[in-house]
């Protein structure tokens, strides 16, 4: 038996410092054995079909507890990353993101293409489209929330 699962979050993609690629993301909170959990689904895959892992009859019985965490890191910049998932029934349903410190702020909207880091109210350019960035001022890590209205 193996000591941890990897994980598929739909966010980030890449370093939210750097832009660099993130190495695997794996925890320790489902059946830990090297299974991969897929963001949206309800059940694992065994993506290597190592049947000395586990059989694809136990597949459909190994779940993920309602709250779990996975950890990765940047293989450019070294940052850490923790991920907290949330199962609604099954199925992984949401994520939110943190540095390995546990901390991260929230950046808002600054006008078309620009956000604002709420920790040291820099503002600088990013995509929309991007969720969670490193500020470039004070590198804490932000994610972008919607404006209301």
């Amino acid at each position: 038996m193996t000591d941890y699962d990897f994980y598929l979050p739909d966010q980030p993609a890449a370093c939210p410092r750097c832009k660099g690629p993130l190495a695997a993301w794996h925890g320790w909170d489902g059946p830990c054995r090297r299974v991969t959990w897929v963001q949206g689904e309800s059940y694992a895959k065994d993506p290597d079909g190592e049947a000395n892992v586990i059989s694809p009859d136990q597949l459909a019985f190994v779940k993920l507890p309602e709250r779990f965490e996975a950890h990765t890191w940047c293989l450019n910049c070294w940052l850490g990353l923790v991920g907290t998932g949330v199962c609604t029934g099954r199925r992984w349903s949401g994520w939110s993101l943190t540095d390995d410190a546990g901390l991260i702020c929230e950046a808002t909207p600054a006008g078309p293409g620009r956000r604002r880091c709420g920790s040291c109210r820099e503002s600088w350019e990013e995509r929309e489209t991007v969720a969670y960035r490193t500020c470039p001022n004070c590198d804490r890590l932000t994610r972008l929330i919607a404006r209301a209205g």
